[in-house]
């Protein structure tokens, strides 16, 4: 009788704590979306930078890849960097920065021409240090690195870092993007997997 009741008591809290979770979801899960952000940036504020960095990684598949290479060249535009810099692997053959060329063009960037960064496609950390090399060793001091929201938090820091390391100033620049708003990103499916996706790329790091 007595682990019956218990039994009891313990699906009673169970059942409560479940309701509960249910009843806050949406402060929870704004949370958990706000800590994959390092924090919305503005562009103006950032100062001069010899370059703007768009990395590639997974550019072509990622949501956002369209936002954050406008930014960029919205930077040059502006007289806010000097070059637009991209990392490119080939996608079935092709360069990644040729396609993002002819976005470009499209949108009505055409005076911009993207300076290639050659490379093989790798996880995005890998690439980081890749491309932090390449740029030091053609003289690059002060880069603004264009990020994509959900995946700021994780590598705008690791960028700065490797920075310091090759005698580069590293800006990230924090790109929010419509695949995923982090106050509200579990109520659509391309948010749903976009933070499935960043998630496991944490998972990975521990």
């Amino acid at each position: 009788m007595v682990r019956r009741r218990k039994w009891a008591l313990g699906l009673a809290v169970l059942a409560a704590v479940a309701l509960s979770l249910y009843l806050c979801r949406s402060a929870w899960l704004g949370v958990l979306g706000s800590l994959m952000v390092a924090g919305q940036s503005d562009p103006m504020a950032l100062g001069q930078g010899e370059a703007v960095l768009v990395p590639a990684a997974d550019w072509i598949e990622a949501p956002g890849g369209r936002e954050v290479i406008s930014q960029a060249a919205s930077l040059v535009n502006r007289g806010l960097a000097g070059a637009l810099y991209m990392s490119c692997p080939l996608y079935y053959g092709v360069s990644e920065c040729e396609l993002a060329q002819e976005m470009l063009v499209a949108e009505g960037f055409a005076g911009i021409t993207i300076r290639a960064i050659p490379l093989a496609r790798v996880p995005d950390r890998e690439e980081a240090e890749q491309v932090t090399i390449w740029l030091a060793r053609h003289g690059v001091k002060r880069v603004i690195v264009v990020l994509p929201a959900y995946k700021s938090r994780r590598l705008a820091g690791f960028y700065q870092g490797l920075g310091r390391r090759y005698g580069i100033e590293m800006v990230p620049l924090t790109v929010p993007v419509r695949a995923f708003p982090p106050e509200r990103w579990w109520r659509e499916r391309e948010g749903r997997k976009v933070f499935a996706y960043e998630l496991l790329r944490w998972l990975r790091l521990l």
